[in-house]
């Protein structure tokens, strides 16, 4: 009778022990993908903050690049111009350019690497930046008030119109409102841009400037 208990006893020690290993593995193992979660959730919000880093360089470069346009001839956006990545509509796209059937704009079928549809991409570090510029106007091609341009509303002292770039801004017009004070200078253009980082990561942002 003492033998049979002695065996009962070591069967079941052995099979507690079986179970307390099979837990520790079980926990062992969900560990391990909890801290692999945690790293690759830690080297996504990196990544982001560093194409926003970048994104606002080209941005700078983009709204640097209008100012120059409009400066050097107040109706030089009156026009597209893919081959330099400018649109004088908001939703105009070459059909070239996109490798979507839709002639509308979107960023993630645009074809930033055509150098045909965009400047060359600038390198910010470890990423390659690409822009697109689209004046914010419902009819490409003409001149504005008529192309239905969206511009700031514009504080006016002392019949000084505000230059691009200026701060008082209460508000905007919308498409299409036709008001004879909307000229090139004070309508809004949207840059869109493309960070393509390490390991494929792309990241597009979009501002608005005047």
């Amino acid at each position: 009778m003492k033998g049979t208990h002695r065996a009962s006893q070591s069967g079941f020690t052995l099979v507690m022990t079986l179970v307390i290993l099979v837990v520790i593995t079980l926990s062992s193992m969900a560990m391990m993908l909890a801290t692999k979660a945690g790293i690759f959730a830690s080297g996504n919000i990196a990544f982001r903050q560093a194409a926003t880093r970048a994104a606002d360089v080209v941005v700078e470069t983009g709204f640097r690049w209008v100012n120059t346009q409009i400066a050097a001839n107040a109706n030089a956006l009156d026009n597209t111009n893919a081959a330099v990545g400018y649109y004088s509509s908001f939703n105009e796209v070459l059909a070239s350019c996109t490798n979507s059937s839709t002639t509308q704009f979107n960023p993630a079928t645009y074809d930033f690497a055509n150098t045909s549809c965009a400047p060359a991409p600038t390198q910010v570090g470890d990423y390659a930046v690409y822009y697109v510029v689209h004046r914010m106007a419902t009819t490409a091609n003409t001149a504005c008030p008529a192309a239905g341009c969206m511009a700031p509303t514009v504080i006016q002292a002392n019949n000084n119109t505000q230059t691009p770039g200026g701060s008082s801004e209460s508000g905007a017009s919308q498409f299409g409102s036709g008001s004879s004070s909307v000229s090139n200078q004070i309508v809004y253009y949207r840059i869109t841009v493309k960070v393509v980082g390490p390991k494929r990561n792309t990241r597009y942002i979009q501002a608005f400037v005047y």
